[in-house]
């Protein structure tokens, strides 16, 4: 990071919501090694490493903070019922999210920083370089959420003299992702032989250092103010790629048995699950050239920094 950009931090008072989730840990290591003077939601005092840290949602009108960064929400839920389960999303995603610009307005925050997901454009396979210009069409409770907390927040921003910077990363990877790919890591931790030997199509994912780095740069820069940003990778990485790389992380050997896509596809629609077949053996790429080129951003990692060494 730059002298200059980090000078820009030094004068920043942050206020963090999600702060214990797996991005909000990796966030939290770089403001303290930058010492970047923050803050972050605990919903009950708790005495520990840290504890100067750590503020209650009712104290928050007491203090004053330049930025909010709200990573707080609900991605995974089990749920039979479509119903319950939007409900859960919508008061996790859209509902705190309002609460916390409430809380956020009253402590004269200038920019609220909301983390979405390119789930909000619906696409899990496509030969389109998917750019923020891409219509919106969110296909699962989740994403839907997302979108509704999106468009909140830009309006309550709006309403109020408040900057927003939304900002929609890509599947998150780094050491402890959760979701799909911690699911995929304990089932290449297994001696079993897998059916992804021609997942061969890259598909364009973010390391949680450079979507960190997207979000420090995000918290200062000019350019930010009011902008709705994509956060990926230069590159995409494919499923066998990965596959692979967890197999060497455990100590097994990597059995990717080359079963034709079609038979693939078929089977796992018979089960319902389309959807993962495109997950896994369809391209996928995401532009991160708006924010490259606006905010001057450049990808600290690339994928073969993870999961090619």
């Amino acid at each position: 990071m730059q002298e200059s950009e980090l000078q820009l931090l030094s004068t920043k008072k942050v206020l963090i919501t999600g702060a214990r989730g797996f991005v909000g840990r990796h966030l939290l290591k770089v403001l303290d090694r930058f010492s970047v003077d923050y803050k972050f939601i605990v919903h009950e005092r708790t005495a520990g490493k840290g504890h100067e840290r750590m503020i209650e949602r009712d104290s928050v009108i007491s203090e004053h903070f330049d930025c909010i960064i709200h990573l707080a929400g609900m991605a995974h839920i089990q749920s039979s019922n479509n119903q319950s389960a939007y409900e859960k999303f919508y008061e996790a995603n859209v509902a705190y999210a309002k609460e916390m610009f409430d809380k956020a307005q009253e402590a004269n925050i200038s920019r609220y920083i909301y983390i979405s997901t390119i789930g909000v454009y619906g696409v899990y396979s496509s030969q389109e370089m998917i750019t923020e210009e891409h219509e919106l069409h969110p296909a699962v409770a989740y994403a839907k959420s997302k979108l509704e907390g999106e468009r909140l927040i830009k309006e309550l921003c709006l309403e109020n003299n408040i900057d927003f910077v939304i900002l929609r990363p890509s599947l998150v990877y780094g050491e402890g992702a959760p979701g799909n790919l911690q699911r995929l890591q304990r089932i290449c931790s297994k001696k079993l032989p897998l059916p992804f030997g021609l997942a061969n199509e890259k598909r364009t994912m973010v390391s949680v250092n450079n979507l960190v780095s997207a979000i420090l740069r995000c918290l200062h820069h000019s350019a930010a103010k009011n902008k709705i940003f994509n956060v990926a990778d230069d590159i995409g990485v494919s499923t066998r790629e990965v596959c692979n790389y967890y197999r060497s992380q455990s100590g097994k050997k990597c059995y990717l048995i080359p079963v034709p896509k079609l038979v693939t596809k078929v089977l796992l629609s018979l089960f319902g699950q389309r959807m993962l077949y495109n997950q896994v053996f369809g391209p996928l790429s995401i532009s991160n050239k708006k924010i490259k080129d606006e905010l001057q951003w450049v990808p600290p990692d690339r994928p073969s920094d993870f999961f090619l060494r």
